[in-house]
């Protein structure tokens, strides 16, 4: 079981302090799942290199575990860039960095833990993992509630046209929901346990596969498309469709606007720093 550090999440890692660098508003249209837009607030040059910077502090913590990170900075120094795998494919990155994103979103701004990085049990840093995107936890309310997330990271909606992906996320949900597959994550989940001990309790209050008895309380499921963007390209309008989506249980639609997305994911994954 891995222990938390101190000034830091459950999961391991240090905070970024989402909270003090962005703004958080409601779409002005209602819809059947709930929406919220999230955006860096001014000075909008210095907060987005505070949160690159934030960002580039915790990797080491999401594609290793918090033991190995304060070993592999004992031996290197602060500096992780040069022995931190990392993946070297641009497509990767800019899928990992929108799904980092949202995983820090949930965890500092909507009280919800990833209670296990998916990325920890990839063998080959250039893997795209089964399952949904990302699964949060808000294990203090009764029900417990879980974050079905499918995360999709574009700067397409420059010429008014819907990006592709706002449909593209509808269709992983409504096929994820409709199959058996999150009880899959779920047990992979139990086994690799990226959190503390008083989360596993809480986790394992309500989730025993081997007992195969019935939780006192049954985890309300909230289907998310999440939507990292490039902020020049977003309108408002193109998230109609996933709020308008009935997947058969109530939602909730997040999206996540950068200023300059393509260049900031790739001053997240430099060697040399921004």
């Amino acid at each position: 079981m891995e222990k938390s550090i101190s000034n830091g999440l459950p999961t391991g890692r240090p905070l970024i302090h989402l909270k003090r660098i962005t703004q958080i508003r409601n779409h002005i249209v209602d819809g059947p799942n709930h929406y919220v837009s999230v955006s860096l607030t001014e000075p909008r040059s210095e907060n987005r290199e505070a949160l690159i910077r934030g960002i580039r502090r915790i990797l080491p913590y999401i594609y290793r575990s918090p033991d190995e990170v304060l070993a592999i900075m004992r031996r290197l120094g602060l500096d992780f860039a040069a022995g931190i795998p990392l993946p070297p494919s641009s497509r990767f990155q800019w899928a990992h960095a929108g799904e980092i994103l949202i995983c820090v979103y949930f965890e500092e701004c909507e009280e919800s833990e990833v209670l296990t990085y998916k990325w920890r049990l990839n063998t080959s840093r250039n893997q795209h993992q089964l399952g949904m995107d990302i699964l949060a936890f808000n294990l203090k309310l009764t029900p417990p509630h879980i974050y079905a997330i499918a995360v999709k990271t574009t700067n397409q909606g420059g010429n008014g046209r819907t990006p592709s992906v706002v449909y593209d996320a509808n269709n992983e949900l409504e096929t994820y929901l409709n199959s058996d597959k999150l009880d899959d994550d779920l047990s992979i989940i139990s086994a690799n346990f990226h959190s503390d001990e008083e989360r596993w309790r809480a986790f394992e209050a309500w989730y025993d596969p081997y007992s195969q008895k019935l939780p006192a309380d049954k985890p309300k499921l909230i289907p998310v498309p999440a939507f990292v963007t490039d902020a020049v390209s977003w309108r408002d309008e193109y998230a109609h469709p996933a709020i308008q989506k009935d997947f058969g249980i109530p939602g909730a639609v997040r999206v996540f606007c950068v200023d300059d997305l393509e260049k900031m994911v790739q001053q997240v994954y430099a060697r040399d720093g921004i």
